[in-house]
């Protein structure tokens, strides 16, 4: 499967700690799973990560 083959169609971003309890897994699964979705829209998954000193990396995962 290829990834984000076309940045034309809506994002539907999805912006979260990277916790367990966010359920980021279960959220990328049900969006592969429905194919009209995908059809419509691009997943993308925006990572706030918190380093030493409260320095803050945003991470860009582009999923499905």
């Amino acid at each position: 499967m290829r990834f984000f083959t076309n940045p034309r169609k809506p994002m539907i971003l999805a912006v979260a700690r990277p916790y367990p309890e966010k359920n980021i897994t279960t959220l990328v699964k049900a969006f592969g799973e429905c194919r009209p979705l995908r059809e419509l829209a691009n997943l993308v998954r925006l990572t706030l990560v918190i380093l030493m000193f409260l320095t803050f990396v945003l991470t860009f995962e582009f999923v499905l």
